[in-house]
């Protein structure tokens, strides 16, 4: 393989178009063969550049700089000046420069789709919500002062929602955990955008209610390695806690609450629940602490800030340096040292192993604050609905802060996805995919780190004993989860009882994103065994629920 200073030089060379005369201007020969030699070096990335320049010439194929000499001293300039942003991994401005000199040179660039059109699934759905109350359009407020961060700090009973049946049970409704998620946009980043619509487009996973509200993007602090002030300060300025409670209530534009949500999600009856709120009683009471403890208290906002690596210009530099097996974190090109300090020596070795794209993201976790204290001043301050509209109570809400987020806690985790030539996905795909396989790990990753923030899922089966989760979730063989039968005492209120406990057996590997399922179902090799499996001795039904223990 060429020397890691050749690699260099000819990657700026086919970037930049560094020579200013014309008899140095490589023609669609030249170009072609050095793609060739590219790839029988593996330099797929280099490669791709090469063919990038190719399908930006001019039909003709080469740009005579000789009959334009007043733009060569211009273009230069330019192409330095790149390089210079370049060094300091200043992107955006790299490809604003870089876009000025293509224009200089007559070089009509195709639509990249790292800077298309920002809309995606999130930003539609945004632009949608604008015209509702609880979804605010503001963008992050600077504050003088930085709000702190809150940290961490039988008898008579029946049994509920099982069912006997010894099959596998589809479409279980339970009492699921909300999540509301954004990610810190960072446009000095490379390939922002990329990720910023990745993240966009991405799919909750189904054992999370969706509680998007609105906006999805927090402008973070460039190239920090610790965004929690930025994000804490924010959530805190754009009311981000009375807006999630907006939602769980579902008021409407003119300001009326109802339960219909909370019933939907909770399995309740949304009149008796509604009549619940007007009449105040013993069971009524308890019935909403109910819904609060189990719905409303497990509200859950995860804020991504993620980092692109490419993995070939890992791989040239630790082979220079010692190998394989000796690269660290020091040898990844393009990452500053306040990146590089966050970067394992097990991540390093990893990035390192093939061909591909690294993404990491460092996942902030924040709850609702729900309590008896927010629940009375929600009820008696600002509780009005249509049959006893009160318009104070609707200003009140509007200017309402009482209610707060907790920090719980931010963990770490990667992606990788792997490429070669023998690849039909674009580079901004491949990034994607590995976007998306980060954000699952970084949930997964706070659910072992956090008991708060794990969630219960239903038993599917019985024979075999079994549940749809798997190595997305983070399962390995020989976990422990408890079987949890949910109980409605007399007062209304749901409680949990261990009735045994399980292992895991077999591991389902669906740590696939939705595009690469598809591809296996082309190919017919999608595993059929679309759950993992446990062991354990006791009398479970398909429905009752399963939580990790350790």
């Amino acid at each position: 393989m060429k020397s890691l200073y050749t690699y260099i030089i000819l990657s700026l060379a086919l970037l930049f178009n560094l020579s200013a005369n014309a008899q140095d201007y490589l023609t669609l020969e030249e170009l072609t063969n050095q793609k060739q030699e590219a790839v029988n070096n593996s330099q797929f990335r280099l490669a791709k550049v090469i063919q990038a320049e190719i399908d930006n010439r001019p039909e003709a194929g080469t740009i005579d700089l000789n009959t334009q000499p007043t733009k060569a001293e211009n273009v230069l300039a330019l192409e330095n000046q790149t390089r210079e942003a370049v060094s300091k991994e200043d992107w955006l401005l790299a490809k604003s420069l870089k876009k000025q000199r293509n224009a200089a040179l007559g070089i009509v660039e195709k639509p990249s789709l790292s800077f298309s059109s920002p809309t995606n699934m999130r930003e539609e759905a945004y632009q949608e919500m604008k015209t509702i109350d609880y979804a605010t359009a503001n963008s992050y407020i600077p504050t003088a002062e930085a709000p702190s961060i809150v940290s961490n700090t039988d008898a008579g009973n029946t049994k509920i929602k099982n069912t006997e049946e010894n099959e596998v049970a589809k479409d279980l409704k339970y009492r699921r955990s909300s999540l509301y998620t954004l990610m810190v946009n960072d446009l000095t980043r490379l390939h922002s955008g990329v990720i910023k619509d990745a993240f966009g487009n991405s799919t909750l996973p189904q054992k999370f209610n969706d509680h998007n509200i609105g906006p999805y993007m927090i402008d973070g602090l460039a190239n920090s390695d610790d965004q929690t002030q930025i994000i804490t300060t924010y959530l805190a300025n754009n009311n981000v806690a009375r807006d999630l409670i907006a939602k769980w209530f579902n008021r409407s534009s003119d300001g009326k609450f109802n339960m219909d949500l909370v019933a939907d999600r909770g399995m309740y009856d949304a009149t008796a629940m509604d009549k619940v709120v007007a009449n105040s009683s013993e069971r009524g009471n308890a019935l909403l602490a109910d819904a609060g403890e189990e719905l409303i208290g497990n509200t859950f906002i995860i804020v991504n800030d993620y980092k692109f690596t490419n993995k070939e210009e890992a791989v040239a530099k630790g082979k220079k340096a010692s190998g394989f097996l000796k690269a660290g974190a020091s040898f990844i090109p393009g990452v500053g040292s306040h990146i590089q300090k966050g970067i394992t020596a097990a991540e390093t070795a990893a990035t390192v192993a093939g061909k591909g794209y690294w993404v990491r993201t460092t996942s902030y976790l924040y709850r609702l604050v729900w309590d008896e204290e927010a629940a009375a001043i929600f009820y008696n301050n600002y509780w009005t609905d249509a049959n006893n509209f009160d318009p104070a109570k609707v200003e009140a809400f509007n200017d309402a802060t009482n209610f707060k987020l907790k920090l719980i806690g931010s963990q770490t985790a990667g992606a990788d996805v792997q490429s070669s030539i023998f690849t039909d996905k674009s580079e901004e795909d491949l990034i994607r995919m590995a976007t998306a396989k980060a954000t699952d790990r970084a949930i997964a990753k706070l659910e072992k780190k956090y008991e708060e923030f794990r969630t219960k899922t239903p038993l599917i089966s019985t024979d075999p004993l079994a549940a749809k989760i798997g190595t997305k979730e983070g399962l390995e063989k020989g976990d422990k989860y408890e079987v949890i039968q949910q109980i409605e005492g007399d007062d209304g209120k749901t409680i949990y009882k261990r009735i045994g406990v399980i292992k895991v057996a077999t591991v389902w590997d669906n740590s696939y994103t939705p595009e690469e399922e598809e591809e296996l179902k082309k190919q017919g090799n999608l595993p059929e065994q679309q759950f993992s499996t446990f062991k354990g001795i006791g009398k479970y039904y398909p429905g009752m629920l399963i939580k990790q223990i350790n």
